[in-house]
C-alpha cells in the first residue's frame, strides 16, 4: 500500500478473486486468506490522503459471509485463516477494525486457527484471549512454519530460522 509500485500489487501478487483476499482448499483444509488492510486510521499522513481500508475491510467483511456459508468451507475437515496483522480488539486501529469486520463471521465457525504475522515477535493466542473463539498464532521474522495436513490430524511445527523446533501445535479434524 505504499511505495512505488503499490498501485501494481495485483500485478505481483495476482488471485483468483482479483483481490488480495481469497480462500483455496488443499486436501482436507480450507483456508481463508483475508487482508486486514494497513494499522494505521485511514487519516494517517503516510497514506497522503489515498487510503480507504476502513471502507475495503468493511467490503471484505461482506465476502467473508458468503465464505463462510460455502459448501467447500463447511465440508471442511479444517479451516485455517491467514492474516497479516493479527484480529484484536486491542491496539492499533487497523487490527481492531479488522477484528469489528471479520470477527462477527469467523466466531463459532469451527476455524481451528489464525495464522499471522505483523508484530515481528512470536505469540499464541488461546481461545478466549481478545474475545475470540479461535487461537491465534503470530509468528516473527526469524521463524518458519511447517504445516502438515493429513484426514487424520493437523500439525504446526514453529521453527527459528536456523531449524530448531520451537513449539508444536495439533488439531483434531472437524466433525
Amino acid at each position: 500500500t505504499r511505495g512505488g509500485v503499490a498501485d501494481r500489487y495485483m500485478d505481483y501478487f495476482p488471485s483468483w478473486t482479483g483481490q488480495p483476499y481469497y480462500t483455496f482448499s488443499h486436501g482436507p483444509a480450507f483456508f481463508i486468506v483475508v487482508d486486514s488492510g494497513e494499522d494505521k486510521p485511514d487519516s494517517d499522513t503516510d497514506y497522503n490522503g489515498f487510503a480507504a481500508f476502513d471502507v475495503y475491510r468493511s467490503v471484505e467483511g461482506e465476502w467473508l459471509k458468503k465464505v463462510v456459508e460455502s459448501k467447500e468451507f463447511k465440508e471442511a475437515k479444517y479451516r485455517i485463516l491467514l492474516t497479516h496483522q493479527a484480529l484484536s480488539n486491542k491496539g492499533w486501529h487497523g487490527a481492531r477494525h479488522a477484528y469489528a469486520m471479520f470477527t462477527p463471521h469467523l466466531e463459532n465457525k469451527g476455524i481451528q486457527v489464525a495464522i499471522a504475522g505483523h508484530y515481528h515477535r512470536y505469540s499464541y493466542r488461546k481461545i478466549g484471549m481478545l474475545n475470540q473463539t479461535f487461537p491465534t498464532l503470530v509468528f516473527a521474522p526469524k521463524q518458519y512454519l511447517d504445516i502438515k495436513v493429513t484426514p487424520e490430524k493437523m500439525t504446526i511445527n514453529v521453527h527459528k530460522i536456523s531449524g530448531e523446533l520451537q513449539q508444536t501445535f495439533t488439531y483434531d479434524p472437524l466433525p
